[in-house]
């Protein structure tokens, strides 16, 4: 059963954006630094320099010699999709000369939230941040660029998301959980025989790895996650979410 099936899940959050550079050149007390995020060139960031060297650094906690993953999931955001086609590299060249590996699936669920952004002047509508929104998959070239990755199953075409709530991306989490579920559950039907364990890779966001680990660990917990920072946590946790 699906739900007591033990195994370990990684949630890493992407590496250093080009709109965290930005942001980190400015004063942290300078006003400014909020309004970065609505900037529109800087829709859907992509890793800065620092960043790609962050994603590079993952490879000696995840490289395919080290570290065997059943399922690398990762929002359909570019930050995310670059820092774990990066940091784990290794499994996707191993599956090519192999014939196995990692699946790699994308999911809108793993997006990050908009949960804190101001109204918009002169408007009672929540203005997005341009780096936390995306082109369609197919205008921007995702599916050619990150070909090793599923983006049939959990994500739409279209950007559809909009702000959120503390409750809407409370439910976003749980919907991930429940896809999360799905996936496993598919694997042992797929393969005819009960796994003993699964590893998961999650590369994700700050505001929802944030708003999940507050989920899985109590509200007030302690959850420093910079760039790149990986928490590990057992699948028993996330099915508990459920009950």
């Amino acid at each position: 059963m699906t739900a007591s099936l033990p195994g370990t899940i990684f949630f890493i959050r992407h590496g250093q954006s080009e709109v965290n550079r930005a942001c980190y050149e400015l004063d942290h007390c300078d006003p400014k630094r909020d309004r970065v995020y609505y900037r529109p060139e800087f829709l859907d960031s992509r890793l800065s320099d620092v960043g790609k060297a962050q994603a590079a650094a993952l490879q000696s906690q995840f490289g395919a010699g080290c570290f065997q993953a059943d399922f690398v999931l990762v929002s359909t955001l570019y930050r995310s999709l670059e820092t774990a086609t990066i940091g784990l590299s290794t499994h996707i060249d191993n599956g090519k000369a192999n014939g196995d590996g990692p699946a790699w699936i994308a999911l809108d669920s793993l997006r990050e939230s908009d949960e804190e952004a101001p109204p918009r002047q002169g408007a009672d509508i929540r203005a997005p941040k341009a780096c936390n929104h995306r082109r369609s998959l197919t205008e921007d070239g995702k599916f050619t660029a990150f070909g090793h990755v599923d983006f049939r199953r959990f994500c739409s075409d279209e950007d559809t998301m909009g702000s959120e709530t503390t409750e809407e991306l409370t439910a976003r989490v749980m919907q991930f959980a429940r896809e999360l579920k799905d996936i496993l559950k598919s694997e042992q039907e797929q393969q005819m025989e009960t796994r003993s364990s699964f590893h998961v890779v999650v590369v994700s966001h700050y505001v929802f790895l944030h708003r999940l680990i507050s989920l899985l660990e109590g509200e007030g917990s302690d959850i420093d996650l910079p760039n790149c920072a990986v928490k590990e946590v057992q699948l028993e946790k996330i099915w508990k979410l459920l009950t």
